[in-house]
């Protein structure tokens, strides 16, 4: 028998199958023995099926429980590499699972650690085991159970140190909290997001059921056990055929496997989507779709083979759930559990999409796309207004009305899906088209050449067809943006905008007038931002439908008004809502779904809630990386706004080894041109802080041309006094130093000065002041500063940080101790305010240091010795042991200034 069995000869072979299973050995010896003698080739085959279901018995797969294995206590208090098994988890034929905690004083923490059993070390059981450890090392996904080491124990046997899941089966889960159907599909679709990233490595699991998808304690999707996971690459082994495969086939748990597991045919990513239908299934319905007739093993593998499921919809008992069920969720799950592979969705990808889809109550794949569909599923989306229309369409003419209705909708949605194909042709042509520069023009391009060249080319090529010039115009905009090229981002999105005007395409429109309005907050220009988002209105109002995506596109330009405006509350919770609006309709894996969290982080840090803005930032570096987009402009940008939060907590140390990584990967970029603005700006003021000579330092002037010239005036004034603080560091002359703040005053032509800026300024004048010896000028900048800031009232505590601690310093420096000790105690306050604990912020650090220098000029040494060794703490934590604040608390402590 070949190791494949098509549908005919599975059907051939079924009833003789069922036939020999009822019989006892003795009788099904002498009854192959005569079938042998009529039909030689049949009896072949059905001594093979029968060899496969002894050795599926034998794995006990029907039974409620597996059986009980030595339970190998000796082995508990003994150590694994870096770790110390603690006690017995699981145990399987494969070998037996421990939890244990990390013993070699690095860090706590705890782990699952898999051993293999004895019995299989150095034969195909290793080769399994070792290919285990090789499928999860190219899986990183928050909800795959991830490998942390691997080696060989001290016995010698192979052993795996995985992630430890603190949880409960998915369908325990799901029942213990009594969740409704849309609640299980939703945490599903984690699941499905998992086997997506396994899919997407060329990696099928094989093995998928409750006991391997675990919840956690905080509601987090795990996907465990690749044990017999495949690798879609063929391997040495003879014939074409992936090693791997040939193995091991009892390994796999029957209630799950997909029909073409049974009867040995190719195992493909369609094999992971069988097994989610019957988990789906399961979860949806409380039953397993082969129902309770399959309680002996052929009738088991019948029904897998041979058997068409129940519609769920038929397995649950309440009317509420047949509802929700009936119609495309009964679809949805029938396709993935199609007997044919090529009929199932082909990924866990297009599965998850289709249920996304029925989430939203859109039309799904995995129904006809007939009127009478279409049209069930506008009313779901839109119940409300077709409820109001039913009153008045009671009678004929009302329905012929509908009924003309419903064909202008399907000749529009017709219509609709042809523009959008030819809009998605068109745009891969002109990618190609634009990716072929790179080989043509027999130089290297820097990201914004390449764009300027797109924007060329789509000009010239595409001229008439001004529809899919504003769209791509508006793709190219977004490029722009990124990289912090703010003219030609606006000028862009003006040339969209005026050509969908142009075609009278409302939805375009609204899209270029919310963009351009997002544009102009981020460039300064808050007064063109109202009529923007008045123009983008009116567009919508003109709209049957407004998208979820172009809402919160919509609504961010009006939080960043509303935050000019001093409306921070109701900034922060526009920002809020926009987060809500895109996790409510599941759309968390494109860019919006980043830039809004940077939103909400960025409104909580410029309210000094910079200690909750950080984990929200770290989510959007965490969603780049799921989605995909590690490494890219947009997650680099998300890292660096780790490291501003970072900074801010004054957590320096740990923000400069981020920076510095990221920095780094310069080297990698075609050009310098290719570094933001951004990137060179916070890199600089991380390194200066940090006191670190990095290669950064000299790409500042330049990047604060760069921002100049594009009209990024945050990163202008940012970089202009950055530059200005580097040469200071530097030793340059007082000219020097002043030349970049003169010109960035200069270049802000009578418009009045951030007062960020103004204090971060007149703070590096002032430092030039007292090292001039005139300390009294230093004095009146500082004492304008707290008046120009409305101390001692606080809007921004660390502009107010900057300035009372700069006022601490002058005021000692004039011998005044008493003023610059109270000072210097609202210094600590601030910084306190923003640390995330009493000694992990540099910033506390640096002015309990001023404090204990007051302290000491009122001769209060004993106060000042102990708020300097607190000062130490800080300092070293912040900034790092060998930072040159850290020695000098060290040395004052230790100098005789202090008895």
């Amino acid at each position: 028998m070949t190791d494949r069995l098509t549908d005919e000869r599975w059907h051939a072979l079924s009833p003789h199958l069922d036939r020999a299973l009822d019989l006892d050995d003795g009788q099904r010896t002498a009854w192959l023995a005569s079938l042998r003698a009529e039909d030689e080739t049949l009896a072949a085959d059905l001594e093979t099926l029968l060899g496969r279901h002894q050795a599926l018995q034998g794995a006990g797969f029907l039974e409620s429980a597996a059986p009980a294995a030595p339970m190998q206590a000796s082995l508990a208090g003994h150590a694994v590499g870096a770790y110390r098994l603690r006690e017995l988890i699981g145990q399987g034929g494969m070998g037996s699972v421990w939890l244990a905690d990390r013993s070699d004083g690095r860090f706590e923490g705890v782990a699952a650690v898999k051993l293999l059993n004895a019995s299989l070390v150095s034969g195909e059981g290793e080769a399994r085991f070792r290919r285990e450890g090789s499928i999860l090392a190219r899986l990183r996904h928050p909800h795959i159970a991830h490998l942390i080491d691997a080696g060989l124990s001290p016995l010698g046997h192979p052993y795996l140190v995985l992630e430890h899941v603190d949880g409960e089966r998915i369908d325990r889960h799901c029942d213990g909290r009594r969740l409704g159907i849309e609640a299980r599909i939703r945490l599903f679709l984690d699941v499905l997001a998992a086997v997506a990233h396994a899919h997407a490595n060329l990696v099928v699991h094989r093995d998928i059921k409750p006991s391997n998808v675990l919840v956690s304690v905080d509601g987090v999707v795990k996907l465990l056990d690749f044990g017999i996971a495949k690798l879609l690459q063929e391997e040495p082994g003879g014939a074409g055929t992936p090693a791997f495969t040939r193995t091991g086939e009892a390994a796999l748990t029957p209630e799950y496997a997909a029909p073409e597991q049974l009867t040995g045919g190719d195992i493909t990513t369609s094999t992971d989507v069988y097994a989610l239908g019957v988990l789906l299934y399961l979860l949806v319905t409380g039953r397993h779709p082969a129902g309770a007739d399959a309680a002996s093993s052929a009738a088991l593998i019948r029904a897998i083979v041979d058997t068409e499921p129940a519609r769920p919809s038929d397995a649950v008992t309440t009317a509420a759930q047949r509802r929700l069920i009936k119609g495309d969720l009964d679809n949805i799950i029938a396709k993935a559990l199609r007997k044919k592979a090529g009929e199932r969705y082909a990924t866990a990808e297009v599965f998850a999409a289709d249920l996304r889809r029925f989430l939203a109550h859109e039309p799904v794949t995995a129904r006809a796309n007939t009127v009478g569909y279409r049209a069930r599923k506008f009313v779901a989306r839109h119940r409300a207004g077709v409820a109001a229309a039913a009153l008045v369409t009671a009678t004929l003419v009302a329905a012929v009305i509908t009924t003309t209705r419903q064909l202008v909708e399907t000749r529009r949605q017709r219509e609709a899906a042809l523009a959008s194909a030819r809009r998605a042709e068109a745009t891969q042509q002109f990618l190609t088209l634009l990716l072929s520069e790179l080989h043509t023009r027999g130089e290297p391009l820097t990201g914004k050449a390449l764009l300027e060249r797109g924007t060329a080319l789509l000009q010239a090529q595409y001229r008439d067809q001004p529809r899919f010039i504003a769209e791509m115009l508006l793709m190219l905009a977004r490029e722009y943006g990124d990289m912090l090229e703010l003219s030609a981002t606006r000028s862009l999105l003006g040339q969209a905008r005026d050509l969908a005007q142009a075609q009278g395409d409302d939805l375009l429109l609204a899209r270029a007038e919310c963009a351009l309005a997002d544009a102009e907050a981020n460039s300064g220009a808050f007064d063109a931002v109202a009529a923007r988002l008045a123009s983008a209105r009116q567009a919508q109002a003109r709209l049957n439908t407004v998208d979820v995506e172009l809402r919160v596109q919509c609504l961010r330009p009006e939080g960043k008004l509303l935050a000019h405006k001093g409306e921070r509350a109701r900034a922060l919770a526009l920002s809020r809502q926009a987060r809500q609006m895109l996790e409510a309709a599941g759309a968390t894996h494109g860019v919006l779904y980043n830039a809004v969290l940077s939103d909400v982080a960025t409104e909580l840090m410029l309210d000094g809630q910079v200690a909750a803005a950080l984990p929200i930032y770290r989510l959007s570096v965490e969603a780049h990386e799921r989605n995909g987009r590690a490494g890219t402009r947009v997650h680099r940008i998300s890292e660096h706004n780790v490291t501003t939060a970072l900074y801010r907590l004054g957590e320096v140390r740990e923000g400069w080894d981020i920076q510095r990584r990221q920095l780094d990967l310069r080297d990698r970029l075609v050009s310098d041109e290719d570094m933001s603005a951004t990137s060179v700006v916070n890199g600089a003021i991380t390194a200066n802080r940090a006191r670190q000579s990095h290669p950064v330092l000299d790409l500042l002037p330049s990047a604060v041309q760069r921002a100049e010239r594009a009209g990024d005036m945050n990163n202008f004034r940012l970089g202009s006094t950055e530059l200005a603080r580097t040469r200071l560091i530097r030793g340059a002359s007082r000219a020097e130093v002043e030349a970049p703040l003169r010109h960035m005053e200069a270049a802000q032509q009578g418009k009045p000065i951030p007062a960020g800026t103004r204090v971060r300024s007149e703070s590096i004048r002032a430092q030039l002041d007292l090292l001039e010896g005139r300390a009294d000028v230093a004095d009146r900048r500082a004492a304008a500063l707290l008046n120009e800031i409305g101390y001692p009232k606080v809007d921004r505590p660390r502009t107010a940080l900057l300035a009372v601690s700069l006022a601490a310093r002058t005021a000692l420096a004039n011998g005044d101790a008493q003023r610059s000790a109270r000072h210097a105690q609202d210094a600590v306050a601030l910084a306190l305010s923003m640390a995330r604990g009493p000694e992990t912020s540099a910033d506390v650090g640096e002015s309990l240091v001023l404090l204990a220098r007051a302290k000491a000029a009122l001769g209060q040494a004993s106060e000042a010795r102990s708020l300097l060794e607190r000062a130490g703490r800080c300092l070293a934590n912040g900034f790092g042991p060998d930072h040159p604040a850290t020695r000098a608390a060290l040395e004052r402590q230790l100098s005789s200034f202090l008895p």
